[in-house]
């Protein structure tokens, strides 16, 4: 679905969820022991997110992810929530930016936690 056949309301919508996602990004990295980036690029209308638990570490490569790590990956330490193209279906897009802000709530958490 590209964002012509989005209505206005639904494209609004997804550029919300991608700057407070942004801004979740930042905040973490910056209160926490997390770092997180996040990546959009916009000649194809991509975004991604990329966790690294207890900070981002030289020379690890963080794994990629469909949607919500395993145990195992989470073991890891250093993950990438495998993003997604902004202009597919709306359902697809909201799915990812629920998972992604699920995985933040869960870096919040153990950081308080702490």
């Amino acid at each position: 679905m590209s964002n012509q056949s989005k209505t206005p309301r639904q494209q609004s919508k997804v550029r919300n969820l991608a700057v407070d996602l942004m801004y979740r990004a930042i905040e973490l990295t910056q209160t926490t022991k997390h770092d997180v980036r996040c990546d959009y690029s916009g000649h194809v209308n991509h975004i991604s997110l990329e966790i690294h638990l207890d900070g981002y570490k030289k020379g690890v490569e963080p794994i990629y992810v469909k949607r919500n790590p395993t145990k195992t990956e989470l073991e890891y330490k250093s993950f990438v929530i495998s993003g997604i193209y902004l202009n597919d279906n709306i359902n697809e897009v909201i799915d990812f930016f629920n998972v992604a802000n699920a995985e933040l709530d869960k870096l919040t958490a153990s950081d308080k936690a702490a």
